[in-house]
């Protein structure tokens, strides 16, 4: 469960190395976005000559928490908190994603994303 003000990693290649989550896309002002949300991402570190700049602002996805989820009857923790950016038409920016997404991205629709990723846990 992650709430504004929260560090994330940005976990494809699109440029992004650190970023703060500071808007949720959800009813409730007061709630924590899980795996799967559409959040609103503020670059704090990125790699330079990249398309992403420090500073920038973009929608993400969370694709692993720190916290631990229930999924199908087991239990999972990444260990971390990741997002993947994506663009105005929720597509990724970019081509690959860093390690094991949650299995909620299935759910979601997030099919792409899955299949750049490494793995599902």
């Amino acid at each position: 469960m992650l709430r504004k003000e929260t560090k994330v990693i940005i976990a494809d290649n699109s440029g992004g190395l650190e970023g703060k989550i500071f808007h949720i896309y959800k009813k409730s002002p007061r709630s924590a976005a899980n795996s799967g949300d559409i959040v609103r991402v503020a670059i704090k570190k990125a790699v330079p000559n990249s398309k992403v700049k420090k500073g920038d602002h973009y929608k993400a996805v969370i694709v692993s928490t720190n916290a631990p989820t229930k999924s199908e009857g087991k239990w999972s923790r990444a260990g971390y908190n990741a997002v993947v950016l994506l663009n105005n038409k929720n597509e990724p920016l970019g081509t690959k994603v860093h390690g094991n997404v949650s299995e909620q991205l299935v759910k979601r629709g997030y099919q792409k994303i899955l299949s750049m990723s490494d793995g599902v846990f």
